[in-house]
């Protein structure tokens, strides 16, 4: 089971990628989940299966590939308001993984929260 900190990073993973994706234009986002669900990769586990979107990606679009990634990384780095000290060659796998290891560590949250993650269930008795 994963814990609320990793649940939380794991859907800022999405978030980040989305956001990429969205800022390069409604028609290339949709072309590209096109790609990653032909390879039966949804979008609700983009970022649990990230180490194949990457793969499928790189497959599709070869090199052009890394710059999607690139800016994922860099993006989620800017969430949780850490420099984002990652050179173009680095490894961007190694690089998610040492940020998870820092958010949870150190209980950090992104500057964006998933929707209704802070939220308490309605009782019956708060109607």
């Amino acid at each position: 089971m994963r814990t609320l900190s990793a649940t939380t990073f794991q859907e800022t993973i999405n978030y980040c990628f989305t956001s990429v994706l969205a800022s390069m234009g409604a028609g290339f986002q949709e072309v590209i989940y096109e790609v990653l669900e032909k390879k039966r990769l949804r979008r609700e586990e983009i970022s649990s299966r990230f180490n194949d979107v990457i793969k499928v990606l790189t497959e599709t679009l070869g090199p052009s590939a890394r710059v999607l990634i690139f800016k994922t990384v860099e993006q989620l780095y800017k969430e949780y308001s850490i420099p984002a000290e990652v050179s173009y060659n680095d490894s961007l796998n190694d690089r998610i993984t040492l940020l998870q290891s820092r958010v949870e560590a150190e209980h950090l949250h992104p500057k964006h929260p998933p929707p209704n993650e802070w939220k308490t269930p309605i009782r019956n008795n708060d109607r």
